[in-house]
């Protein structure tokens, strides 16, 4: 899907929308706000700097934080996919095992063998309940991997 730089931020809410995900739409609004404006260019910046309240997990952080039902892990196009994919299995499969139950993950880029790698501990992850859920952005489209 193409859209237009305007329209960015409404895909974005209306795509976590179809996915049953709306809730995670506000609390990460200035996430969202930062890629329809700047795009996924360079590194995600922490979620301290873009102003994601510690209502929900958030990676990369510079903050561990109390564990909650919630995790948002970002890759954009200067990150590591293989080391995002890694962070988010030791998060929710350990350092918050049973306490993360819905896991979104944004990423401007994707890489199946990277993503196999990791699977197995992903598919762990889903058994135990834990909803996961992929979302391929980039500054002209949204499409869900998973």
């Amino acid at each position: 899907m193409i859209i237009h730089d305007d329209e960015l931020l409404y895909v974005l809410l209306d795509k976590l929308s179809e996915l049953g995900l709306a809730d995670f739409g506000e609390l990460i609004l200035p996430l969202l706000e930062r890629i329809a404006e700047k795009g996924t260019k360079g590194k995600c910046p922490n979620g301290e700097e873009i102003g994601i309240d510690h209502y929900i997990n958030f990676i990369p952080s510079r903050i561990k934080g109390m564990c909650c039902d919630r995790l948002v892990v970002v890759c954009f196009d200067g990150d590591s996919l293989d080391e995002r994919l890694r962070e988010m299995v030791y998060h929710s499969g350990i350092y918050c095992q049973n306490r993360n139950k819905r896991v979104l993950f944004l990423t401007s880029k994707w890489d199946t063998g990277i993503f196999e790698k990791h699977a197995d501990a992903c598919r762990i992850i889903e058994s135990w309940g834990v909803d996961v859920n992929f979302v391929l952005i980039g500054k002209n489209t949204v499409n869900m991997i998973k």
